[in-house]
């Protein structure tokens, strides 16, 4: 008896110790969430933040999104937070703020641990006690892509920081990143096209 309580008891244990998140960062295709985007300079793009976890949850919680591009835009109510969080209310310590609009660059958020990094950090406390967040889509995010962009592509990761369950930390590790292709807009490319066929047809003209 004492053997099987013994047992279940380190069982335990070892569940809660092993319990944490995984943060994946996916782009928002309408209804769909996907690993990849694909859009236009200039054009902005909406993101999630979703974490996987079965059985874990948290009652605070710290991350950062680092982006592989400088100058990304945002725009005043750029996230929202996912209930129990409030999104921008007293407990809402993200910076840039909701309120706020800009572009994101190295200056944006400095972390001692991670200098030079193109990041944003979210920060939020839930406002009632006994309130967690379980799993799923815990913020979401809308961002810009300067027109100077050009063609190529950034990608966009979770990194965590801190989440508590109560007292208690809770583990998290990085997942999925958002891969975002910037592509030449259909004006653009007719714009290309159109100039090809009128050299074309110069280099046809005869000569006299």
């Amino acid at each position: 008896m004492n053997t099987v309580v013994t047992t279940g008891l380190v069982l335990l244990l070892a569940s809660t110790a092993n319990a944490g998140y995984i943060g994946n960062v996916v782009g928002l295709d309408g209804d769909e969430q996907v690993s990849s985007l694909s859009i236009t300079a200039g054009d902005s793009f909406s993101g999630a933040v979703m974490l996987d976890g079965a059985g874990t949850r948290s009652d605070f919680a710290l991350f950062r999104l680092v982006s592989s591009a400088s100058n990304l835009g945002y725009s005043a109510g750029w996230y929202e937070w996912s209930t129990p969080f409030t999104t921008g209310g007293i407990d809402d310590f993200s910076s840039p703020s909701l309120g706020e609009s800009g572009v994101i660059d190295e200056n944006t958020y400095s972390d001692p641990l991670a200098p030079g990094e193109v990041d944003v950090v979210f920060e939020n406390l839930t406002d009632t006690f006994g309130d967690y967040f379980s799993t799923g889509m815990i913020l979401t995010f809308t961002l810009i892509v300067p027109e100077t962009f050009g063609e190529g592509s950034f990608t966009l990761d979770f990194a965590p920081d801190t989440f508590t369950d109560g007292a208690s930390i809770v583990s998290a590790e990085s997942g999925q990143q958002l891969t975002v292709n910037v592509v030449p807009s259909p004006s653009a490319t007719s714009l290309i096209a159109f100039s090809c066929l009128a050299m074309s047809s110069r280099r046809r003209l005869p000569t006299k």
